[in-house]
């Protein structure tokens, strides 16, 4: 696991789980993971999770549309108990998701 180490800022709830470069299989098992996640981290085990992949093509949107996603996502999240999972790139929907974490 790769944990969130940057020294200029509070950590914020960010792993990263990097997968073999040939079998394309994860590190690290689903149990492991969650062992962490509800462990270490203290979060509660989630009602659903969800997963968030699309195009990585990066675009932007407008500051209106902006709030309305990241605050859709965060009070979605909250209110169902959920955890998101994407695929870990800046760009595209990922990259508003990552934005949504920091709220």
């Amino acid at each position: 696991l790769e944990w969130d180490t940057r020294v200029d800022e509070p950590p914020r709830p960010f792993l990263r789980v990097p997968v073999h470069p040939k079998t394309k299989k994860p590190f690290i098992d689903a149990e492991a993971l969650r062992f962490v996640l509800e462990h270490v981290w203290g979060l509660d085990r989630p009602n659903v999770l969800l997963t968030v992949t699309g195009g990585a093509t990066d675009f932007d949107l407008d500051s209106d549309d902006k709030d309305r996603l990241l605050e859709g996502l965060t009070d979605t999240a909250k209110s169902v108990g959920a955890w998101f999972t994407t695929g870990g790139t800046s760009a595209g929907i990922m990259k508003y998701m990552g934005l949504a974490r920091l709220l």
